[in-house]
């Protein structure tokens, strides 16, 4: 599922502008298909995440906890590599990706692709996963699989497929956080559930309780998708 939602949904809610950041070197670039080569991902917020992984069937006591050992198997997830092309001097990586819901004896298949590079893949997955699981526990999953070397070695797509293959399994056998699983799903771009996901709730509809009050997640995807910062206390 994509993360950035309409503007037009902003109504639902107040929102804050983000203070000025410190300005960074811009490495993002298009080819002439509005491939976008910086990295570009926004990891969900954090209120939304308990209510982004409900609408494709798990169930998360809170960020960091399932609410049973079934609740993190939701999904099957398969991620691989199938090879590389260069864009515009830089190697971009293609993922296929793979989902459908292991709760049903025959489940509905859904498959897609992404292109990502190496270095994206590294900070934005790879880094992140090993620190949440610690280093017990990530050599543990991975230790047969390490992720690729820097640089693009020969062998590189081997070993980022067999690492990302990994990933997957581990997902799928509830070895990682409700925080992770919503990172890697929003990462990989995982479509709608409603197309694969048996009795699946549309997440425009899932509200978040703060301080009591019901918050529309449609409202908080709506302001990471213009740039913004939610600010609970104004959300209404």
């Amino acid at each position: 599922m994509t993360p950035p939602r309409s503007a037009s949904r902003r109504s639902r809610a107040t929102l804050t502008s983000t203070p000025a950041r410190p300005e960074k070197v811009d490495t993002s670039r298009e080819d002439e298909h509005g491939i976008e080569f910086g990295s570009w991902f926004e990891p969900l917020p954090e209120i939304a995440v308990p209510a982004f992984l409900e609408s494709y069937g798990y169930a998360a006591k809170d960020l960091d906890t399932w609410v049973s050992a079934a609740d993190a198997r939701a999904l099957r997830v398969k991620l691989k590599v199938n090879g590389h092309k260069e864009y515009a001097g830089f190697t971009m990586y293609i993922v296929k990706c793979e989902l459908a819901d292991a709760r049903l004896s025959s489940p509905k298949a859904v498959a897609w692709e992404v292109r990502r590079r190496l270095s994206h893949l590294r900070q934005d997955v790879h880094d992140v996963v090993k620190k949440s699981l610690g280093e017990r526990a990530y050599l543990h999953w991975f230790s047969s699989t390490p992720f690729a070397y820097h640089g693009g070695l020969p062998g590189t797509t081997a070993r980022l497929s067999a690492w990302l293959g990994r990933l997957a399994d581990v997902i799928n056998e509830g070895g990682l956080t409700p925080r992770m699983v919503a990172r890697v799903l929003n990462y990989i771009e995982a479509p709608s559930p409603e197309t694969f996901v048996a009795g699946a709730v549309d997440i425009d509809s899932l509200q978040i309780h703060l301080d009591g009050r019901p918050v529309g997640v449609d409202s908080v995807l709506s302001a990471v998708g213009a740039g913004l910062s939610v600010e609970a206390a104004d959300l209404i």
